[in-house]
């Protein structure tokens, strides 16, 4: 990865790549798999998920960016960045990292069209191995949005981690965002994550 951010216990790798812009943009030099995709959606795995609304009132309103803003659900804190990106975990009572929030403006060359390959591309260029996409869809309308999502799966030199990475655009702008969580915290941290990706889309 390309940053490292030292924390507690055994999950440190976790916040590498996650702490800074690696997490969230994809690099104009990057290697981008462009997807010969169709105009129209494609889909393959379920992203029912994507129909959600915009985040529950009762969830801290996250800093704007330009494409929308990305409010934390509860029990994430912020934490710091890169200038222009807003990221969260969720922390459990060992201070390990069991869920990560990152919004990050576009910076690449990733399209609708081309971002599950692209996706893939950036986080093996990043350093991870075992890169595998489980699921992906393209050009997901969300509200006045348009989403490209995947799912993936990868590991670091400590842990496997699974991932949600969405390009989300808008008339105002664009932005990169992922929620993540270690394998063991997958289940439970899934559904906010989700929830506040739409939520981004949505606001």
């Amino acid at each position: 990865m390309s940053t490292h951010r030292a924390i507690p216990a055994v999950l440190g790798v976790f916040a590498v790549g996650f702490a800074a812009t690696g997490c969230g943009a994809a690099r104009s030099s990057l290697p981008s798999a462009r997807a010969r995709a169709a105009p129209a959606e494609r889909t393959t795995g379920s992203f029912a998920w994507l129909s959600g609304g915009p985040a529950p009132g009762s969830w801290p309103r996250g800093a704007p960016l330009a494409a929308g803003r990305l409010s934390p659900p509860p029990g994430f804190v912020p934490l710091r960045g890169d200038p222009g990106s807003v990221s969260f975990e969720r922390l459990d009572g060992r201070a390990r990292i069991v869920g990560y929030l990152n919004a990050t403006p576009r910076q690449g060359t990733e399209t609708l069209a081309d971002w599950p390959g692209f996706r893939v591309a950036h986080n093996a260029a990043e350093g991870d191995r075992q890169v595998r996409l489980i699921a992906a869809v393209t050009r997901r309308r969300i509200g006045g949005a348009r989403a490209s999502c995947v799912a993936d799966r990868y590991r670091t030199r400590l842990s496997v981690y699974r991932e949600v990475a969405c390009l989300i655009v808008k008339p105002s702008g664009a932005a990169v965002v992922v929620g993540a969580a270690p394998p063991g915290a997958w289940a439970a941290q899934r559904p906010v994550l989700e929830r506040a990706i739409t939520g981004f889309a949505a606001s």
